[in-house]
C-alpha cells in the first residue's frame, strides 16, 4: 500500500461477481406526492401504497436473484423540508415497510443514517431508532433502508468520529464511520418520478452504478418495468476505470 494510503473495506462493484443480474439495486421511489395528486388521494394513502410498491420491489428482487436491495426511506432533506404532519405519515409508512420486512424469511433488513437524531416529536422515532439497533441483517436477500440519511452528511460523520475519537479512528477500515457503514457497492440505481438525477443518494456506493430513469411514478412502477430496467442493466459493458 503507498504511504499515506488508507485501506477500505468499503465492497467494489465487481464483489458479487460476473453475473449479468445486479448484485444490488438501489431505489430511489419519486413521484408519491405527484401520484397523490393524479388520483386525488391523500398523502398519507399515497405513501402506504409507496411501501406496499416497496414490498413488491423487493418479492421481484428475490425472484431476480438480487442479493442487496437499497432505499431511501426518509432523508435529511425531507426532514427538513417537509411539515410535521407529513413527516409523521412518512415515518408511518417506513415502519409499515420495515416491520414486514423483519417477518420475511431469510431476509435481512440493515437501517442506515442516523434514525437516533429525529426529533422526539416524530411518533415512530422509538421504534426506529428500535428497528435500526436490533435488525437482523443476515439473509440471502438483505435490505438497506435510508433513515435521516444524506449522502452530504457522509463527511460530517467521519469528520464528528476524528474529532470524539482522535486521526486513530482513521485506521484499518474507514468506511465503518459512515452513515451507510455495510451498505456494498451498488450495481444498477432505479430512480423513478422523471429527475435525472442522484440527490445524495449513496455517493460512494454508486461510483459505478449503472442508472436507469424512469418518469413512472412510484407507487404505478410495474413489474415489467423493473425487467426492462434488468435486461437493459445485462446489457451494458461495465469497465470500473479499466
Amino acid at each position: 500500500m503507498p504511504p499515506g494510503e488508507m485501506e477500505t473495506s468499503l465492497p467494489g462493484p465487481a464483489a458479487y461477481g460476473e453475473s449479468a443480474a445486479p448484485g444490488h439495486v438501489g431505489f430511489i421511489p419519486d413521484g408519491n406526492r405527484r401520484y397523490a395528486r393524479g388520483v386525488r388521494i391523500g398523502a398519507r394513502e399515497a405513501y402506504f401504497q409507496a411501501a406496499d410498491k416497496a414490498l413488491e420491489a423487493v418479492a421481484w428482487c428475490r425472484v431476480a436473484r438480487v442479493a442487496h436491495v437499497s432505499a431511501f426511506g426518509v432523508s435529511q432533506e425531507n426532514i427538513a423540508r417537509r411539515s410535521h404532519q407529513e413527516l409523521c405519515w412518512l415515518h408511518a409508512a417506513l415502519v409499515y415497510f420495515c416491520e414486514r420486512m423483519v417477518r420475511l424469511p431469510d431476509t435481512g433488513l440493515h437501517l442506515f443514517g442516523n434514525a437516533a437524531a429525529l426529533a422526539p416529536a416524530i411518533p415512530d422515532r422509538d421504534q426506529l431508532i428500535r428497528l435500526q439497533r436490533d435488525a437482523d441483517s443476515q439473509g440471502s436477500l438483505v435490505v438497506h433502508v435510508g433513515v435521516n440519511y444524506s449522502g452530504r452528511a457522509e463527511l460530517d460523520a467521519v469528520l464528528h468520529a476524528v474529532r470524539q475519537g482522535g486521526i486513530e479512528q482513521l485506521d484499518g477500515s474507514p468506511d465503518r464511520l459512515l452513515l451507510s457503514a455495510d451498505v456494498p457497492a451498488v450495481d444498477l440505481v432505479i430512480r423513478t418520478g422523471g429527475h435525472r438525477r442522484l440527490s445524495g443518494f449513496l455517493p460512494l456506493q454508486t461510483a459505478y452504478a449503472e442508472l436507469w430513469f424512469t418518469s413512472t411514478l412510484w407507487p404505478e412502477l410495474t413489474h415489467d418495468e423493473f425487467e426492462s430496467a434488468l435486461s437493459w442493466y445485462a446489457r451494458q459493458e461495465r469497465h470500473f476505470g479499466e
